[in-house]
């Protein structure tokens, strides 16, 4: 047996026979190819954003061609360290990469990759007259589902565009002024994926009650 060579060598077998004849050989051997190494690392996205996959492959001398199959029916034979994918649909998906070197040597390797739904932001928010307050309410918005649960990790509340102080499902906003305003409310689940909804409400003024008394005969 002949380990792995690095440089070529020459190897010598002599044999001697019992009344000392003998014959020889000599093989010389070449460099072994050496094989590449397959290693690609890669960012999970939530829906709707580019998966990007980064080549971190290599070999010790020679060159190599890459070969992927992302696991939705995209492939590629692109050169470039850096690539992004899109996604159509949520779920995991498992992205393969195939190096051949140019002395025909071949490595492989495979991942799983995530593509995250959005959360859902949900509220309720009732129109109210001027001094009286709006209860809101978000705690029915739901968290990121596929391809695994990761709830709801920050809630951010803004009034005509201006930020909110409270970061809470439950929100008492004290009435602004009368006129018409855009509550918005974005949620970020625990992977980063997010999801934004506004409800424009009213601020009424407040009825004015009055009467007259007019005299009259007994």
């Amino acid at each position: 047996f002949v380990s792995a060579l690095a440089t070529s060598q020459t190897i010598a077998l002599e044999l001697i026979d019992a009344r000392g004849c003998s014959t020889r050989d000599t093989v010389y051997i070449a460099p072994t190819a050496p094989s590449p190494v397959a290693l690609f690392t890669w960012d999970d996205a939530c829906l709707g954003d580019s998966v990007y996959f980064y080549n971190g492959s290599s070999i010790s001398s020679g060159t190599f061609t890459s070969n992927w199959n992302f696991g939705n029916s995209v492939l590629s034979s692109s050169s470039d360290s850096t690539q992004g994918v899109f996604y159509a649909a949520s779920g995991n998906y498992t992205a393969s990469l195939v190096l051949t070197s140019n002395f025909g040597c071949v490595a492989d390797t495979s991942n799983v990759v995530d593509v995250f739904n959005h959360p859902t932001a949900q509220f309720n928010l009732v129109e109210n007259c001027l001094n009286d307050g709006f209860a809101v309410d978000a705690s029915a918005s739901i968290g990121t589902t596929v391809p695994s649960n990761s709830i709801i990790t920050n809630y951010k509340w803004l009034l005509n565009n201006s930020l909110l102080p409270n970061n809470t499902p439950s929100y008492f906003l004290n009435s602004p002024p009368i006129g018409n305003y855009d509550l918005a409310l974005i949620v970020t689940s625990g992977v980063g994926c997010t999801d934004t909804l506004h409800q424009a409400f009213t601020v009424f003024a407040e009825d004015t009650a009055g009467f007259t008394v007019s005299d009259a005969c007994v």
